[in-house]
């Protein structure tokens, strides 16, 4: 399994980064993936979407993350939303995501 996702990794063109503490907690993560995605020696593009809360402070190694600006919603992530606001969410999202497939993002590092 770990030689199939480290391939698909190899595959990947960017990749959108599902933010959470257990996300920043996984060894697997830190290791493999986000070298890849964030940091100085990133070969591909990102992503870093805040999915939970960000309770992760300066004790947890963010492998070069908080440099990126992270996408939310008005400030929140999707976890901390509710309703419609969730919705818009979820659109705002997959536009991003749009935008950046055709590489107008608008989105640059910190």
């Amino acid at each position: 399994m770990k030689k199939e996702v480290l391939a698909r990794l190899g595959e990947a063109d960017y990749g959108v980064l599902l933010l959470t503490n257990k996300y920043f907690g996984s060894a697997f993560i830190r290791k493999h993936e986000l070298p890849r995605f964030s940091g100085p020696d990133a070969d591909k593009g990102a992503l870093p979407v805040a999915l939970g809360p960000r309770t992760y402070g300066s004790h947890i190694d963010l492998g070069g993350a908080e440099k990126q600006l992270i996408f939310d919603y008005e400030g929140r992530s999707f976890a901390e939303l509710t309703g419609a606001r969730r919705t818009k969410f979820a659109n705002a999202l997959a536009d991003a995501i749009r935008r950046r497939l055709l590489d107008q993002s608008g989105y640059r590092e910190l």
